[in-house]
């Protein structure tokens, strides 16, 4: 079994046109209110926000300085019309000889999937997603048999307080060709 982040990885060094995220700007901004702030090194902040976030999509309790950062991230998927009882978060994939883990896997009001990558960081919240996190999305997307999927990135940055969305929204003809490319 490959790792579909590995993969990605690879792809990147050389990659495909639809890996190429179409704006420079998010489609969204948020800004949140909070006077906790997460403490740590970047990987354990987010390794901890995707516990979080999971806990607050299972209805669960969630720890008070991720609180705020959970409830704007889910404000910003019912946005991008996720139906909120689809939701899956950290959900684990194994196909077509890949595995791998979905950050969030939803559907939207109109049955299609939703594919969303959060990325937390410390720095600048409005930059585009890279192409390996494009190729990763895809793969998540052809791995969830999706045939005209949306792709999100959720880039939170929990220093400033700030998270902006990047929405892509795949043509079946597209999808054709990243599972050509992934394969």
């Amino acid at each position: 079994m490959r790792n579909v982040k590995s993969r990605s990885e690879s792809l990147a060094k050389s990659p495909p046109s639809w890996s190429i995220w179409p704006r420079r700007l998010s489609n969204m901004i948020y800004r949140y209110r909070s006077d906790m702030l997460p403490k740590g090194d970047a990987l354990w902040v987010g390794e901890r926000l995707h516990q979080c976030l999971e806990a607050c999509i299972n209805g669960q309790w969630v720890r008070s300085d991720y609180y705020f950062p959970c409830l704007a991230i889910l404000h910003a998927l019912e946005e991008l019309d996720m139906v909120r009882s689809s939701l899956r978060s950290e959900l684990c994939v194994s196909k077509l000889g890949y595995r791998g883990r979905i950050d969030i896997h939803g559907l939207l009001a109109d049955g299609r999937v939703c594919i969303v990558e959060i990325k937390a960081t410390v720095g600048p919240y409005l930059r585009r997603p890279k192409p390996a996190e494009v190729i990763q999305m895809g793969c998540y997307a052809a791995l969830s048999d999706a045939q005209a999927p949306r792709l999100a990135c959720v880039r939170i940055s929990l220093p400033s307080r700030r998270l902006g969305v990047f929405i892509m929204d795949i043509s079946p003809k597209t999808m054709q060709q990243i599972r050509r490319d992934v394969a």
